[in-house]
């Protein structure tokens, strides 16, 4: 989230559901990863992570558990 309200911080004139799917993406692509803190004990079980990743899904964000719950409610716009 702190990546979708700097990036609209950024670029006033995208909306918020630009803004969001540009930080989405991000994660996806793992330009995103964690910085503090272990992501371990949040729900997502390691092995069922796609297969042949080589990451474990606590080094990066690239699975859709991480980014895909994000969606605009509301004003959107």
């Amino acid at each position: 989230m702190e990546t979708m309200y700097r990036i609209r911080q950024a670029e006033p004139r995208l909306g918020k559901g630009e803004a969001l799917r540009q930080a989405q993406e991000e994660m996806a692509n793992g330009v995103l990863t964690p910085t503090s803190g272990s992501v371990a004990g949040r729900g997502f079980d390691e092995t069922d992570a796609e297969a042949g990743s080589h990451q474990s899904p606590a080094s990066n964000w690239t699975h859709p558990y991480y980014w895909a719950p994000f969606i605009l409610i509301g004003n959107w716009r």
